[in-house]
């Protein structure tokens, strides 16, 4: 795979990792299709209809604590990101987080309402590249396990999941009920990411925000975003004179 992307430019290389990070083809057939897209590349009969320069992210905040997650994941994202906020989060928002609904929903490029199943983003056809939910109730990630697109956030994310995008969930639930891990499975076992927001303690965090920023650095990296939000483990842990 190395081998044939040396021979692209390196604009064309980024765009290549991006299609395989997000549309990564099951059965282990990569290599295939990096072998296609460089020759269309070098054939200059490359039309990026798919590789698209401009990444639109969709995220659902459901009523979950953890909210930050959520808003800090809007504050970070350098690219096109609507926002769909359910009910319970815009109950719970004011108390975990000092902002209001609108102020959540300013960060985002475009917002739409959670029961607005005549959005584009409830249809297949819509054209967005991934979606995270953050923070990803219980009740959420059980309809979208089940297949129940009872509302906006969960149908999106059925939608992804159909259409071989990247879906990204980020449950804050503690302890796990086996219905919880069997639901986990199923996700996982579509093709979905679950991320339960497990803060590590190896970059020495010093405040909330800095846990905060690991799990949404986390989360960049399964979208194959870049950031610098946390110090990567580098074989060992940093003096604190480093940190």
């Amino acid at each position: 795979m190395s081998s044939c992307l040396d021979t692209c430019q390196d604009s064309d290389k980024s765009r290549i990792r991006w299609y395989l990070y997000i549309n990564a083809p099951p059965g282990g057939r990569a290599r295939g299709v990096v072998h296609r897209l460089v020759c269309s590349v070098q054939s200059k009969s490359f039309t990026y209809l798919s590789i698209s320069t401009t990444v639109h992210v969709v995220v659902g905040i459901t009523g979950a604590s953890g909210l930050r997650y959520g808003v800090r994941l809007l504050e970070c994202l350098r690219c096109e990101r609507t926002v769909i906020m359910s009910a319970d989060a815009a109950r719970l928002v004011v108390g975990e987080t000092g902002l209001s609904k609108e102020d959540i929903e300013s960060k985002a490029t475009s917002r739409l309402d959670n029961d607005d199943m005549r959005a584009p983003l409830a249809s297949g056809s819509a054209a967005f590249d991934a979606m995270v939910v953050v923070p990803c109730s219980m009740s959420t990630l059980s309809k979208v396990a089940c297949g129940i697109g009872d509302n906006l956030i969960t149908r999106a994310a059925s939608v992804a999941l159909k259409e071989r995008r990247r879906l990204v969930l980020v449950p804050r639930e503690t302890p796990l009920s086996a219905i919880h891990l069997e639901n986990m499975w199923r996700l996982s076992s579509a093709g979905a990411v679950v991320m339960p927001a497990c803060p590590a303690f190896y970059p020495s965090p010093e405040s909330v925000d800095d846990m905060v920023d690991f799990v949404v650095g986390r989360v960049l990296d399964q979208l194959g975003l870049e950031h610098s939000l946390y110090r990567r483990w580098s074989g060992d842990y940093p003096t604190r004179s480093q940190v």
